[in-house]
């Protein structure tokens, strides 16, 4: 079993958030999920940068956006 923890991370607020909101992260690339889970397994340690979204709901403006990136460890 594997812990994650945020290593570091970056956050802007171009628009305020005014009303329910929509949360969007894509997954990553297929080959980057694939190096991702061999390092993990050959190291016991991995690193992977995620951007994540929040839009007011009914708009396509971001409005909060964050990457950070993730380190999971054994």
């Amino acid at each position: 079993d594997g812990h994650i923890v945020i290593q570091e991370g970056q956050i802007s607020y171009p628009l305020p958030v005014t009303r329910d909101a929509t949360v969007v992260c894509a997954a990553p690339e297929e080959k980057v999920w694939k190096r991702f889970l061999a390092t993990y397994r050959r190291y016991g340690r991995a690193r992977l940068a995620l951007q994540t979204q929040v839009l007011n709901t009914g708009s396509e403006e971001v409005a909060v956006q964050f990457e950070g990136q993730y380190v999971l460890h054994r």
